[in-house]
């Protein structure tokens, strides 16, 4: 989540802004190398899917603070994530396939495409999880090896697979996994000038949710500078925490309640707290914060300095506190008004701060209730003084 200067959130979640949450690496096959997979997939003609083109549909990209659903299995896809920029999303006729939602950093010069797609295999235990990951692991191997044999490419090397797993949110939701193969490939470019050979390097990742594989695939140029590796490296993570999401969307509703319950007492600032830092690690929300809202509340603390020590904290949290909830609603409106989502909490605090301190006024904030009920606020918080 995107935050000013001003909206930093209070605290961090470090099991999910760690990797230190997911499993110990292990060998997925045993003593069994990637590239022994790979010639066999080359080999074994049953487990090799040909490429072609499927029958489909473009889909409405994502806009800010809206993002694209996935309604089969529910996740979420924005339009950045993290320096990639959605490119398109593309929905196959045949269920089987799925959908796929391209990612591009023009940039560094990267391509990256997610695809979700269901997975018929039984996810009962471990065991079941594993071996769906390595069917999905064969397919893709197999997609490039055909691309080999049509003489699209005239080497691919594959590294060494792994294999992890981790719990979904809440706790006791279950688990996921994901395979990382690391893939180095010699691609032929044909034009009229002739052919030229360029090596690329590709990374496929897979992860399992609830009954779906979510496979990223990311292709860029080999080069040596680290900046491609990193990208792509921050990439995934972020595609991980896209698995995470409806898990934590459902804490942060949680957090909405018990924050509303009581907004300016102990437990209602504890709620906000968590709120901000589970908030901080979606990848999929992203909220600027105005900077002038702080004013609201130095006011307020400047006329009451006894009895609202913490107005400008207040003021601030319920803002943002109000427009995460907006961004948490489903359906989304048309367009999300995020501003005045956040206005509109700061008005119901600011109410109950009177009820308790019937002296308490605030020129700024009465200004800011009239812009709430004109839905107007963006307008008027422009005018605020900065300071």
């Amino acid at each position: 989540m995107a935050f000013s200067a001003e909206g930093g959130a209070e605290g961090r979640i470090e099991l999910l802004a760690k990797d230190s949450a997911i499993d110990e690496k292990v060998n997925f096959w045993q003593d069994v190398k990637m590239k022994q997979l790979l010639l066999s997939c080359l080999l074994l003609v049953g487990l090799v899917v040909h490429v072609r083109a499927a029958d489909g549909r473009d889909l409405p990209l994502p806009e800010e603070n809206k993002p694209w659903k996935h309604s089969a299995s529910g996740l979420l896809f924005p339009l950045e994530l993290d320096s990639f920029e959605c490119g398109g999303i593309f929905e196959y006729d045949e269920a089987a396939l799925g959908s796929v939602v391209r990612y591009l950093n023009e940039k560094l010069r990267i391509r990256a495409d997610v695809y979700v797609y269901p997975c018929p295999l039984p996810l009962k235990t471990d065991d079941d999880m594993k071996n769906a990951a390595r069917e999905a692991a064969e397919r893709a191997l197999g997609e490039i090896g055909e691309m080999k044999r049509l003489g699209h490419y005239t080497k691919v090397e594959a590294g060494e697979a792994t294999y992890d797993t981790f719990d979904l949110l809440p706790e006791g939701s279950g688990k996921s996994c994901m395979l990382n193969v690391p893939l180095e490939l010699n691609l032929i470019e044909k034009s009229d000038a002739g052919e030229v050979e360029q090596v690329l390097r590709s990374v496929i990742r897979i992860f399992i949710y609830r009954g779906h594989w979510v496979k990223l695939r990311c292709t860029f140029p080999k080069e040596e500078d680290k900046k491609l590796a990193t990208a792509v490296e921050e990439l995934a993570k972020k595609v991980r925490l896209l698995v995470l999401e409806p898990g934590l969307r459902t804490l942060m509703q949680k957090e909405v309640v018990t924050y509303r319950a009581d907004p300016l007492g102990e437990k209602g600032r504890e709620a906000a707290g968590s709120l901000l830092s589970l908030a901080e690690v979606s990848p999929v929300l992203s909220l600027t914060i105005n900077e002038r809202i702080a004013t609201l509340g130095e006011e307020l603390e400047e006329r009451r300095k006894e009895r609202r020590k913490d107005a400008k904290l207040d003021i601030l949290r319920a803002y943002i506190i109000g427009a995460v909830a907006a961004s948490l609603v489903e359906p989304l409106p048309e367009t999300p008004n995020l501003p005045q989502a956040g206005a509109e909490e700061v008005m119901k605090v600011y109410a109950q701060m009177k009820k308790t301190d019937p002296k308490l006024q605030s020129a700024r904030l009465d200004e800011l209730a009239a812009a709430v009920a004109q839905k107007k606020v963006a307008q008027c918080l422009e005018l605020l003084p900065a300071k």
